[in-house]
């Protein structure tokens, strides 16, 4: 009886073996295909990865070529930024010297001009109780006999001549507008 156990026992080792064997030899059959597709997968990441290579280096030179010229437009944007405050003053001394210039400007001045004569004699009319007949009497004063050349003595401010009996701007000479009258760095614009 013993040796028939020793059968026994052989045959299930056999058998246990064989069954061990195909076992292996299906996961051997599997870890090849996947060893195939992994090796195809690696065949394709690698030509994707020559082709990105490839890529980056028909890139690289395009990047250089734009971070160069990035490199000169900010020196451009630096010096602009230096020249800047020079811009804005003589940009604003035309401006300036524009409006003086304009025809409107001119009119609001000759506008407040006649509104403070007209208010001048207003006043002296109602003071003196004077009608039109009696305003003829300063009317020649001014046209006949340029009394306004003829200081008072008693007036408020001293006018140069070329202001003191022209009612029209355009016709005087040019003003002459100091450098500090212009809008500076430091100040904003209007």
């Amino acid at each position: 009886m013993d040796l028939y156990y020793v059968y026994r026992w052989n045959q299930m080792q056999l058998t246990q073996n064989s069954i061990d064997i195909a076992e292996l030899k299906k996961r051997a059959e599997a870890a090849e295909s996947a060893l195939k597709i992994n090796e195809k997968k690696l065949e394709s990441a690698s030509s994707d990865l020559e082709a990105a290579n490839q890529r980056l280096e028909e890139v690289e030179p395009k990047l250089k070529a734009e971070t160069e010229r990035a490199d000169g437009l900010t020196q451009e944007l630096t010096d602009l930024n230096q020249s800047l405050p020079v811009v804005k003053k003589t940009a604003a001394k035309r401006a300036v010297d524009k409006l003086l210039q304009s025809d409107w400007f001119n009119d609001i001045l000759t506008l407040r001009h006649n509104g403070g004569w007209c208010a001048a004699h207003r006043v002296v009319c109602h003071v003196k109780k004077l009608d039109e007949d009696g305003w003829q009497e300063f009317e020649d004063g001014y046209e006949e006999k340029e009394l306004y050349k003829v200081a008072t003595g008693f007036e408020p401010q001293e006018l140069p001549e070329a202001v003191i009996c022209n009612a029209n701007q355009r016709t005087l000479p040019p003003l002459q507008v100091p450098e500090d009258a212009y809008w500076s760095g430091d100040e904003h614009a209007v």
